[in-house]
């Protein structure tokens, strides 16, 4: 699986910085969705320079809250390292991977591609990280407030991705 290191080219925040952790803390995956539609015009790394710039500049954040990204053509990018406990879920921060699926699921499911990145991700991450147990939508992490991953994203889906973790 070709994964594209974003991270260098994200904004970060001039004095903020994310807190660090070690590879064994890592428990889970946090899938989010990002809410906004893909837009063809535009290629994936702009989209993510943009979502990286509202993070910095209208949150306050250290940078963008998520460690990857998968785009509805399959490609997948490195947003953050693994050792940064990025803000994607709050409760869920200090051990969990955040993976962005790019589009707007409270209207139309992920596309095929993209749910196959995220199948290939998982298993990667799975090898890399044997503390990996678990996984959850943004909205069912605890403390969290949301509809994201959105409700065309269902609850049968993410079983299914659970599922996979554990083989």
């Amino acid at each position: 699986m070709k994964i594209t290191d974003a991270w260098p080219y994200l904004a970060v925040h001039p004095s903020k910085s994310y807190p660090l952790r070690q590879l064994h803390s890592i428990d889970s995956v946090v899938v989010h969705h990002s809410a906004g539609a893909w837009r063809k015009d535009r290629d994936t790394l702009q989209q993510l320079k943009d979502y990286a710039n509202y993070h910095v500049k209208s949150r306050g954040w250290p940078g963008i809250g998520y460690h990857y990204a998968i785009d509805p053509a399959g490609a997948v990018f490195k947003t953050n390292p693994l050792t940064r406990a990025c803000y994607h879920a709050k409760g869920g921060n200090a051990h969990s991977v955040g993976v962005v699926l790019i589009g707007d699921f409270t209207s139309e499911p992920p596309a095929e591609k993209q749910w196959d990145a995220l199948r290939l991700l998982l298993a990667e991450l799975k090898r890399g990280l044997p503390g990996l147990r678990e996984l959850k939508g943004h909205r069912e992490v605890e403390g969290s407030s949301t509809a994201c991953p959105g409700n065309r994203l269902t609850a049968a889906m993410l079983d299914e991705l659970r599922e996979a973790l554990k083989t």
